[in-house]
This record gives C-alpha cells, sequence and structure tokens, in this order.
C-alpha cells in the first residue's frame, strides 16, 4: 500500500507541474494579448487627442497675423483701409481649452492684446476693467518673452530643456530647426535678389502659400536644416493695406494718416519692393510656472521680428483633451491618466503613492511642440477578457476532473490492495479457525480410538470438546457461505410484521446460556407497547448472536463481565440494542468496523478469535430487512450496537 502511494504521488505531482506549466502559459499568453488590445486602444485614444491638438494649433498657425491688434483689416480686403475689429477682440470666458488670451509683443518691446483699442475708444466698452485685467494677467504671463525682444538676443535652440529663475521651461522640437535659430533682424529676401531675377522671383512669391505653416504635431518635426531654410525663405505676399495698417497699429490718427504714408513709400520704391513680405515661424510652446503654456510664434515684418501668441491653462487644457478622447473610451473604467515633464506631473492623477503603486499601460510623447510632455496611462489591473473568463472555468473544471479521476483511481487501487490484504488476513484467520477445532478433534479422536482413555468421565469430556469445536466448525463454515450468499444478494429473508416483545423474550434464553456459560452477567430490559417492524426473526437472531458473541471475546479481560439487551421504542423507530463493559472502540475505527474482513487487531498479533466478517455479514442482513445498525461508545466505558427498525405503523 506504502509503495501505491509513493506512485500515485509522484505520478500527481508530474501531472500537476506540467499541466501547472500549461496554465502559466496560458495565462501568460492570454496577459500579453489583452495588454496589447488595451495598448491598441490607448493608441487610438492618443491619436485623438493628437488629432484635437493638432486641428487647434492649425486653426491658430492658420490665423493672419494682423488680427492680434484690437483693428486690422481683413486679408480679403484689397482695397480701400476700413478698419475693422479684431475676431479675438472678445475676451475667452471659460473657454474649454483653457484659454486665457492672445498677445503681441513688438519689435520695440511694448506688449499688445487684442482686448484694448486706442485710448480714445476704451470710453466705448462695458467691460473695460475685465479687458484691462486680462491684459495685466497675460503681459505677466509673457514677461520672458518680453525680455525675449528687449534684450534683442536670439533664443538658440538646442535639444535640451532650460529652466530660469522664473520657472520659465522653454519646450524645443525634437530636434535642432534653423528656422527658429536666426536673428531677430531677419534678411529681406527680395532685396538679394539680382534684378534680371526680379521678375522671375516675383512670379514664384505669388504662387507659393499665404504664410509659412507650421510642422503637422502628429508627425516629426524635419530633422535637416536645409528642409528648414526652404520653408524660411518663403514669402508672403500680402495686401499693402493690410500691411502698412499692422506696421501703423499704434498710430491710428485716421485712416488717412495710413493712406498717404502708403503713398510716399510707394513712389520711392521699384514695383518688386511694393509687394509686402511677411514671414512667420512654426509655433512653439513654453512653460510658465508649471500651470500656463505660451504657444508664441515669431513673425518678421518689414525686417522687424514681433512675437505672438497666447497663453493656455494646462490644467483646463488637458482637462477638454480628455473629454474629447479618453472619457469616451472604455480606459477610464480601469485606468488613469496624466501629463508630464520628466518627473514632474503637470496635469491628470497627482497621487505618486497611486502611481508607483500602479503600472504603466501606455506611454507617449506629444507631437510638436509640446514634444517635452509625456501623455501616460496607469492601471492596477486590466479587466477579464472573454477568453480569460473562458481559461478560468476550463482551468477550474480541467483541475477538478485531474483531481478527482486520480483520487478515484487511487481509491480504486488502494481499495484492491486493501481488500486483496483483507482477503489474504481472511484466509489466515479462517485457516487459523480450521486449524484450532480441527487439531482438537483429531487429538481427541486418536486418544479415544486408540484406548488411552479409560476413564469413563474423561471420555465424556473428551466427547463434549469434539461437538463443541465440530459446532464451531459448522458455524464458521456456514458464516462463510451466508457471507457469499448476502455478496450475491442470493440470501432469502423471511420478512414478516409483528410486534418483537414475544421474540425478544425467546432470544433473551437463548443468548442468556451462551452469556452465562462464559462467565458474563445477561441483563435484559424491554419497554410497554412495542409495535409491530418486518424483520426475520432466525435472520435477526443470527444477527444478536454475533454481537453477543463479539462483546463476550473483547470483554473477557473487563472489570464488570456484563452485557445486556434492551428494546425500547424512539420516536417512529424501535430501537434493539446490545451493550458491553468492555474497552470500546477507538473512534477513527468506529465506521470501519461493518466493513469486510477489517479487524482492529493486527493479524500477526492478535489475541482474540475471529474471521473479521462477523459484524459485516450483521450490516447485510440488518440492511436486508430494512433496517440500520450502528456502533457507539458508551460514556462510562463499553460499547452499545444498535439495530433500529422503522415501526408500522406507532
Amino acid at each position: 500500500m506504502a509503495k501505491i502511494k509513493i506512485q500515485f504521488i509522484t505520478f500527481f505531482i508530474l501531472l500537476a507541474l506540467a499541466f501547472g506549466s500549461l496554465v502559466v502559459y496560458a495565462y501568460n499568453q492570454i496577459s500579453r494579448e489583452e495588454k496589447h488590445l488595451w495598448e491598441g486602444i490607448s493608441e487610438n485614444v492618443f491619436n485623438q487627442m493628437q488629432a484635437g491638438i493638432s486641428e487647434f494649433l492649425s486653426k491658430e498657425d492658420a490665423r493672419s497675423f494682423s488680427e492680434y491688434r484690437y483693428y486690422y483689416i481683413p486679408e480679403t480686403q484689397q482695397k480701400g483701409y476700413a478698419l475693422n475689429i479684431s475676431p479675438l477682440s472678445t475676451p475667452p470666458h471659460d473657454d474649454p481649452r483653457g484659454l486665457i488670451g492672445y498677445f503681441q509683443i513688438n519689435p520695440d518691446g511694448s506688449f499688445h492684446t487684442p482686448y484694448l483699442p486706442p485710448k480714445k475708444d476704451q470710453d466705448k466698452l462695458d467691460d473695460l476693467a475685465l479687458r484691462k485685467n486680462l491684459q495685466d494677467r497675460l503681459s505677466l504671463v509673457t514677461q520672458t518673452l518680453q525680455g525675449d525682444i528687449k534684450t534683442n538676443l536670439p533664443k538658440t535652440n538646442t535639444a535640451e530643456t532650460t529652466a530660469n529663475k522664473n520657472n520659465t521651461i522653454d519646450l524645443p522640437p525634437a530636434q535642432p530647426l534653423a528656422l527658429l535659430s536666426r536673428s531677430t533682424i531677419y534678411p529681406n529676401p527680395l532685396k538679394e535678389q539680382k534684378p534680371s531675377e526680379e521678375k522671375k522671383h516675383t512670379a514664384k512669391l505669388k504662387s507659393r502659400p499665404s504664410k509659412i505653416s507650421s510642422p503637422d504635431l502628429g508627425a516629426s518635426v524635419p530633422d535637416t536644416e536645409q528642409s528648414i531654410d526652404d520653408k524660411a525663405t518663403q514669402a508672403v505676399v500680402t495686401n499693402t493695406a493690410q500691411f502698412e495698417t499692422f506696421k501703423q497699429q499704434k498710430i491710428f490718427a485716421d485712416v488717412d494718416t495710413i493712406k498717404k504714408k502708403e503713398d510716399q513709400d510707394s513712389a520711392q520704391k521699384t514695383p518688386v519692393e511694393t509687394q509686402a513680405s511677411v514671414l512667420t515661424d512654426p509655433f512653439r510652446a513654453r512653460l510658465v510656472d508649471w500651470k500656463d503654456i505660451i504657444f508664441y510664434r515669431k513673425i518678421w515684418l518689414d525686417q522687424k521680428m514681433y512675437i505672438q501668441g497666447f497663453v493656455i491653462e494646462i490644467d483646463r487644457l488637458y482637462t477638454w483633451l480628455m473629454e474629447s478622447s479618453f472619457n469616451n473610451s472604455i480606459l477610464p473604467a480601469f485606468s488613469f491618466s496624466n501629463i508630464r515633464w520628466n518627473d514632474r506631473v503637470l496635469a491628470g492623477l497627482q497621487s505618486l503613492s497611486t502611481i508607483t503603486h500602479a503600472q504603466i499601460l501606455f506611454e507617449r510623447q506629444l507631437g510638436y511642440p509640446l514634444n517635452q510632455f509625456t501623455w501616460s496611462i496607469y492601471y492596477h489591473r486590466l479587466p477579464d477578457s472573454s477568453g480569460r473568463k473562458l481559461l478560468h472555468l476550463m482551468t477550474a473544471l480541467l483541475t477538478l476532473i485531474l483531481t478527482l479521476g486520480l483520487y478515484m483511481i487511487y481509491r480504486s487501487a488502494a481499495s484492491v490492495v486493501i481488500l486483496s490484504q483483507k482477503r489474504q488476513d481472511f484466509v489466515s484467520a479462517v485457516t487459523h479457525e480450521l486449524k484450532t477445532p480441527l487439531t482438537s478433534i483429531r487429538m481427541f479422536s486418536e486418544m479415544l480410538s486408540e484406548g488411552w482413555v479409560k476413564d469413563e468421565a474423561k471420555k465424556q469430556e473428551y466427547y463434549q470438546v469434539m461437538t463443541k469445536e465440530g459446532d464451531r466448525l459448522s458455524r464458521l463454515i456456514d458464516n462463510v457461505l451466508q457471507l457469499a450468499r448476502l455478496e450475491k444478494h442470493n440470501y432469502r429473508f423471511n420478512l414478516n410484521t409483528t410486534e418483537p416483545a414475544k421474540d425478544f423474550e425467546t432470544l433473551s434464553q437463548e443468548l442468556k446460556d451462551l452469556v452465562l456459560k462464559n462467565g458474563f452477567e445477561w441483563e435484559t430490559g424491554a419497554g410497554k407497547n412495542i409495535p409491530a417492524i418486518t424483520y426475520d426473526p432466525e435472520a435477526l437472531k443470527q444477527v444478536l448472536i454475533i454481537l453477543v458473541d463479539n462483546s463476550i471475546k473483547f470483554s473477557k479481560d473487563s472489570t464488570k463481565k456484563i452485557i445486556s439487551m434492551k428494546l425500547e421504542t424512539k420516536a417512529n423507530q424501535v430501537i434493539w440494542s446490545i451493550t458491553d463493559q468492555g474497552p470500546g472502540i477507538p473512534q477513527a475505527e468506529l465506521k470501519k468496523i461493518f466493513n469486510k474482513f477489517y479487524r482492529i487487531e493486527n493479524e500477526m498479533t492478535r489475541k482474540t478469535k475471529g474471521t473479521g466478517i462477523g459484524l459485516a455479514m450483521a450490516k447485510m442482513i440488518i440492511d436486508g430487512m430494512g433496517g440500520e445498525i450502528e456502533a457507539v461508545n458508551n460514556p462510562d466505558g463499553g460499547l452499545t450496537v444498535t439495530l433500529i427498525f422503522q415501526c408500522k405503523p406507532c
């Protein structure tokens, strides 16, 4: 049995390792597939967010340079000098993108916004105080840009991000842009042309776009200086009225003044030079105080550099981007995101402890000019996919099947081995039980046949021993044959429904002789009005003999040699019990004593006679009569075996 146990344990461990490896591999595969799935969804969300930023900046990049002051002349107005109020003149209120306002810094360092007209027109505004506060706020945020103009120092672009003492951070492109490192005094490409090439170059300028476009935010910034220089040499041909109006914005005395100055300038210039040239850089970004972003561009007008742009609150910009992309997906159900610069979180989830314990699902740098910003998505646990749920079910089912299957195989093999061992013990016990009486019978028969016993009393004693041993052999053989019939269900019961009180008295007398002969006291007790039950009296007698015989065998060394039999009624049952004062049965063995060939004692060291089939046969007989048999240890010692019958009626 120990060998089989070791073999099954070894086989189970090997099978568990193989099955576990397959399960782990399957879970790793499905985890990778789930992550790839959510990464793909995150990529789509990132593209939507980038498209929102690109669309927003493209609109701003396409905006006319002349709209950044209160009065302007539309590009479509080719003749005349009728001033219009800029479409940017209305202060933004709760702009969903977080827009604070627009600004312009002139070459002389003066600061302007499209929210305040010349002083002579300011009295017409109802919200003048609000507009002044807005302009003051924009002036404060853009102080570093105003310093760039006033000091007339070119900003050298590098791939590294720098920070100054005012917590202002330039966000450079991913690669150096030659266009952004030019001097604040931009050369006039018209003046550099040879006279013979002026007409050809003028025609070429007219065929080009109206302004230089900023790089696509969803693509890489041009990586060669030559490509940037080619764009830098593109001149914008605008109408003379718009150009002159922009240069004379600070005058605005009247339209005639602008017209008169334009006529004087045009009389002194060549036909080619009357064409106004405007050069525009792509938008750049600058982070201020970790909360505001300045989007600005450099414009060269008449070889002078202007700075135009707008300021956005990063928190509100992030909220707007998330509402139009991330929040419309299924990602917020299990993940969270933020935007950071290096290791500093600028918007989104701020808790470092939450981020520390989370895993990164997706991480990508934003496009130019925000390419120094990183957008990240974090998660603690990805949702289970349908494949994972199926894998859970299949794993549990296969584990259960394999475990139960191996357990059942082990139980079956163990049962066969145990039964085989019990049969061997039974054969040994039967051999022992047969050998003793046969030896006695043979010995006494030889003594009597040889005439060695002369005393008549001794002869009678030997005859009685031979008769007793013969009966014992007969009972043993009958028990074995009856067990075989019970196992094959060939045993026929003579069942009758009758009151058991009469049979109780008869059986008490028959069992009393057996008990007294072995030196035990016999006690009986029967209740009154015992209802009728269905049973076979002869089969019941055989069961009671087996129980009494066991009590005698196992209680012979007890101090109290008392065996009792009782008949009583409990609820709807009739209880017939045999009680002794012996050592009882170990609690762990109580449910095993009715198994075939089972003996508490080891076959090699046992001290009591028996074959281990008596209680098993008793259980089969009681079960065949529709009753039940139970064994319990008494609180004060000994064992009680109870036969339970259902009364009809009670």
